[in-house]
């Protein structure tokens, strides 16, 4: 048998025993957090434009992002602006009833403010893509506008665009609710810019509202 333990020997294996569980502990704890990072999110949105005096239609997306730390969450975003063309555009276009929309896929990145299980989490963001105009009339009937997508397929409708906004983030479990600002602008002057938007900038101003989850 060997010898009794000395009440030295009692506290380092005690002391070791503690530090050993600590570090598990520590490890855990990092391991939680560093989940918790690198969570994504995805949602779905519908928003109206605020610089259309006439005829504003509704803008419709959803998007998915991915942290890259705390802080920086990567996102990619699809969706539909509503219309595009100018609040003076949009005047001489209500009277044969055009409409000026866009088709968009977007990347960029979003800066958040608070923790990752904050409840409430501010941001600002900035994307960079390309949309695709699309016009139609609601005086015509569906094989007019077919005609009309025809007709512009000729001409270039894809185009650069940028986008910038803000927001808050509002979390309730895996629930999220997002409600923000989004200026989206046309950056390319090609012959259907030139035209509908009469020299000006196509873009829109939307303030919408968006429902997705955290993953």
């Amino acid at each position: 048998m060997g010898a009794p333990q000395t009440a030295a020997e009692g506290r380092l294996a005690m002391r070791k025993a503690l530090t050993s569980m600590l570090a598990v502990a520590v490890s855990l704890g990092v391991a939680h957090a560093t989940e918790a990072q690198t969570r994504g999110t995805a949602q779905g949105f519908g928003g109206f434009s605020v610089n259309q005096s006439v005829d504003a239609l509704p803008s419709l997306g959803g998007n998915v992002t991915m942290a890259l730390t705390e802080h920086v969450h990567v996102i990619g975003e699809v969706g539909r602006l509503g219309n595009v063309a100018p609040s003076l555009t949009s005047s001489l276009l209500e009277v044969p009833g055009v409409h000026v929309s866009a088709l968009y896929g977007e990347g960029g990145l979003r800066a958040l403010a608070g923790g990752s299980n904050s409840a409430v989490r501010p941001y600002v963001e900035g994307t960079f893509g390309v949309s695709r105009l699309d016009v139609s009339s609601t005086r015509l009937n569906s094989f007019g506008n077919a005609l009309t997508d025809v007709g512009t397929s000729f001409l270039d409708r894809n185009s650069p665009t940028m986008g910038v906004g803000g927001g808050v983030l509002l979390r309730t479990g895996p629930v999220m609710f997002d409600v923000g600002y989004r200026y989206k602008q046309l950056l390319d002057t090609n012959v259907l810019s030139t035209v509908f938007g009469l020299g000006q900038s196509l873009s829109s101003s939307d303030l919408r509202v968006g429902v997705g989850f955290r993953f």
